[in-house]
């Protein structure tokens, strides 16, 4: 393994979908890319036992304290929920965290649509596994060498899929695609990516037009995918997996 760091640093953007809503988990295309917003981890080593992880953010939740492998009985879409479904995939693919702190900065308005709790789940995964080295190993240089397969990997720790040798575990609850987790890892500057799915691809890169804006506008209602929102948002891959069912049973295909 290689050797533990003092400290590890993200920054990784929200996105925004121009085209394509709810395709990437039925292997459709979309259009999408990275705003100028973003989620913000800083990790670093403390005193402690080996897997604990404290956290702070000054997005507006209260600081936390976890542990691997351990319920602390936090409410459905609270934010530990999300670095503990990290730390707990992170630990079962690539061995016990050192003790660490993270600090989350975020501008990106939370809940709003651009997909503040994948950058969260992101960011701080990659700053412990920077702190931790784990991303210098030859398990993560194989399944994980690029940012598409990285993009892969991170979509599967928030669904609890595996991803190639790595196991998957529990996720967050949601059961969506890799669109999100694609456009923030893979996004260029005044650069739409055109990507699809199952199995992933970029199949070009799109210049914005520079007399071009986009303006979001965020009404303050919340939408916390695994909160009261969870529902709604599984409501389509569900959807999909039973007329894919029903499809493959009528014309005897095995089709995924």
């Amino acid at each position: 393994m290689s050797a533990v760091g003092t400290r590890g640093a993200w920054r990784v953007p929200g996105r925004i979908e121009f085209l394509g809503k709810h395709t990437d988990y039925a292997g459709g295309n979309v259009l999408v890319g990275a705003v100028d917003r973003g989620v913000s981890a800083v990790a670093e080593q403390v005193d402690g036992a080996a897997g604990f992880l404290s956290a702070t953010t000054t997005a507006g939740g209260e600081p936390v304290s976890l542990q691997a492998g351990m319920d602390h009985g936090l409410a459905a879409g609270h934010w530990g929920r999300y670095l503990q479904t990290v730390l707990d995939r992170l630990t079962a693919n690539f061995g016990p965290s050192v003790p660490a702190h993270l600090t989350i900065t975020s501008d990106l308005p939370p809940a709003s649509g651009m997909s503040s709790s994948s950058a969260l789940i992101c960011a701080s995964a990659l700053a412990l596994a920077d702190l931790n080295g784990w991303s210098s190993t030859e398990l993560w240089r194989r399944n994980i060498p690029d940012r598409l397969s990285l993009a892969g990997y991170l979509a599967g720790v928030e669904a609890g899929r595996p991803w190639r040798e790595l196991l998957g575990a529990e996720g967050v609850g949601t059961q969506g695609g890799s669109e999100d987790h694609t456009g923030m890892l893979c996004g260029e500057a005044d650069t739409l990516l055109l990507a699809r799915f199952a199995p992933m691809e970029i199949r070009e890169r799109v210049a914005f037009p520079e007399d071009w804006a986009i303006v979001v506008g965020v009404s303050g209602v919340l939408a916390e995918k695994t909160g009261a929102a969870l529902a709604n948002y599984n409501r389509g891959p569900l959807t999909l997996r039973s007329v894919l069912a029903r499809w493959n049973k009528s014309t005897g295909r095995q089709d995924a």
